[in-house]
């Protein structure tokens, strides 16, 4: 029996995984522009544990830039802010017709770690409140995917020919869907 086909059916699986990858790390890097976050890299060049990336700015880079920018905010803002942008590579795919499976094992790790920044506590009312403001969140990250898909599904297209970009071009893409009206 021929290879060909096999081949084939390799190949067509592997750019479906990646198209996925894309959108979601897409999501990542649109929702971080829109919520002033600041994205300096997103890929697609997997590795041993990954199919993806985004890099961010830290916290204290993200407060910075906001004072700098006159856009004054509660500490309790950042971690609220991140907790949006991780679950928004989750919500891309279900945007794009992704089956869900949960989402990413590091952006769950560390939306984890940001929800404790905002409701210090152990007991269940303190994992209530988590509970409660994670679901909101999460359908905050849902909102706003859905109002930027435009620039989601570009981003990862672009992702897809690049493998990697760049924040200044990931923000360009991003600005050129606002202005188009996306």
């Amino acid at each position: 029996m021929p290879i060909a086909p096999y081949r084939a059916g390799i190949a067509a699986t592997v750019a479906a995984i990646e198209w996925r990858a894309a959108v979601h790390e897409a999501g990542h890097a649109v929702i971080s522009c829109v919520l002033a976050i600041g994205c300096t890299e997103a890929s697609i060049e997997h590795g041993k544990d990954s199919w993806g990336h985004v890099v961010t700015p830290d916290r204290w880079q993200v407060e910075t830039a906001w004072d700098r920018a006159g856009k004054y905010r509660s500490t309790r803002s950042i971690p609220i802010a991140t907790i949006v942008h991780l679950q928004a590579g989750h919500e891309a795919e279900l945007a794009f017709g992704f089956d869900p499976i949960g989402g990413d094992g590091r952006d769950r790790e560390l939306m984890k770690i940001e929800l404790w920044f905002c409701c210090f506590g152990s007991g269940p009312r303190a994992a209530g409140r988590r509970e409660r403001l994670e679901r909101r969140l999460r359908n905050s990250a849902a909102h706003l995917v859905r109002r930027h898909a435009r620039a989601i599904g570009a981003v990862a297209r672009a992702l897809i020919v690049r493998r990697k970009l760049d924040g200044e071009r990931i923000a360009a893409i991003v600005e050129g869907c606002r202005g188009a009206g996306g």
